[in-house]
């Protein structure tokens, strides 16, 4: 069995988290034996979490074993060539260590901060997984050139 931790979405505090508390937080984690470090995915719920492959990506920086991954990260809010390419990004930093679980989400606060539709956020959600796999996977729709070359090997298993 692995276990993994969520990283830090506040200062010990309570305050507003800081680069440094969250590099932090990523080192202690791999330090103390965890398997893996994950961050969640919110908005407009009355408080501010980290954008998670930004989070990721300072985590990717700071450690070396652990696997790195979204839990969840909520596809029917965002336009799924944008999430492509911030998570192409953030794999350059993680590398093989990245996970990324994805979600249709939940919570329709979140929804109406994005001017996403909350009642179509499965059919979204379906259509964004089918466009991340083949951006991912080196098999973009026509027009969609977002990989010069081979998907990294993780990509290539969507």
């Amino acid at each position: 069995m692995r276990v993994g931790m969520i990283l830090p979405r506040n200062e010990p505090g309570g305050g507003p988290l800081t680069s440094t508390s969250l590099a932090e937080g990523a080192r202690r984690i791999e330090r103390v034996g965890f398997d893996g470090a994950w961050v969640f995915d919110a908005l407009n719920r009355g408080f501010v979490l980290p954008d998670p492959l930004t989070a990721l990506a300072v985590a990717g920086t700071v450690t070396e074993r652990i696997e790195l991954g979204t839990c969840i990260l909520q596809l029917g809010i965002r336009q799924p060539v944008e999430v492509a390419h911030r998570v192409m990004t953030t794999h350059l930093v993680c590398g093989d260590r990245l996970s990324l679980g994805v979600g249709a989400g939940s919570t329709r606060n979140d929804f109406l901060a994005c001017g996403a539709s909350y009642e179509d956020r499965f059919t979204t959600f379906a259509d964004s997984v089918d466009l991340l796999r083949g951006i991912l996977g080196g098999d973009p729709p026509e027009g969609i050139d977002l990989t010069p070359g081979r998907p990294p090997p993780a990509a290539r298993g969507c």
